[in-house]
């Protein structure tokens, strides 16, 4: 699985507040709950398809 940089940071940036301000907590219980949620996130972000391209073209099925 080719994951692309530009996709990867899309996904980041859209993950939870709450999780990416986890990362950074003092209590380092809290920095693996968010750890863990983010790669939570990450693991099903990247498991949906891309949205298909609306430039494509659409050909029937014959």
């Amino acid at each position: 699985m080719d994951i692309e940089p530009r996709r990867l940071a899309e996904i980041l940036r859209e993950s939870p507040i709450g999780t990416r301000l986890g990362m950074t907590a003092a209590d380092p219980r809290l920095r693996a709950r968010a750890a863990d949620r983010l790669a939570e996130y990450l693991t099903t972000e990247l498991a949906r398809p891309d949205a298909p391209d609306i430039r494509q073209l659409s050909l029937p099925i014959q």
